[in-house]
């Protein structure tokens, strides 16, 4: 399991992450416009670009004939899959998090609920988006836009202003385990090699 982590990682060039890091700002800042959580939408846009190059249809599909050379179940690569897209957030949570203490060095920006907040939503989201990234390449690229365009629309739609803990967040956990136990069915029925 670690070595498709590991290969799914080294997939990734610096280039392509430097390519997209402004258009997480951009996003971030419209999700946010007020400036109140830019810190958290960062981390939340950040981890979803990795996932998204990580899971890229053309580069997916010459790491997976590597990874299946290896003694690996298709159970064992779901599971490194839904691992690393965790891996990714903590990952974008240490870069976010040095680039605003380079803006705000007393981290007042900072606070743990709003954190675990985004780490549920982004358990909820990403619920939605593996099996389509995963299985269904024109859908998978269509499915990030969405979540994208539904993010920044919902401030707008609903009057929400600022993102708050809710208890019923933790279903996300339920919707992460579930999303993987789809995940494992549709790739038994899939021939990959």
């Amino acid at each position: 399991m670690l070595n498709v982590i590991r290969l799914n990682i080294r997939s990734i060039k610096i280039w392509e992450v430097i390519m997209f890091i402004p258009a997480v700002f951009v996003l971030a800042f419209l999700a946010s416009p007020n400036f109140m959580h830019p810190y958290y939408m960062w981390i939340f846009y950040l981890t979803f670009g990795l996932s998204s190059i990580s899971l890229n249809p053309k580069k997916h599909e010459k790491v997976q004939r590597t990874i299946f050379s290896l003694p690996i179940t298709k159970k064992e690569y779901i599971g490194a899959i839904y691992l690393l897209v965790v891996i990714w957030f903590f990952l974008a949570t240490i870069v976010t998090t040095f680039i605003a203490f380079m803006i705000d060095r007393e981290m007042e920006f900072f606070t743990f609920e709003l954190w675990i907040t985004m780490f549920f939503l982004f358990l909820f989201f990403s619920s939605i988006y593996l099996p389509f990234g995963m299985f269904f390449k024109r859908a998978g690229m269509i499915i990030p836009i969405a979540l994208i365009t539904f993010i920044i629309t919902i401030r707008e739609t609903s009057g929400i202003s600022e993102i708050h803990f809710h208890p019923i967040l933790f279903i996300a956990i339920i919707l992460f385990g579930l999303s993987y136990f789809l995940s494992t069915k549709i790739i038994k029925g899939k021939d990959i090699s």
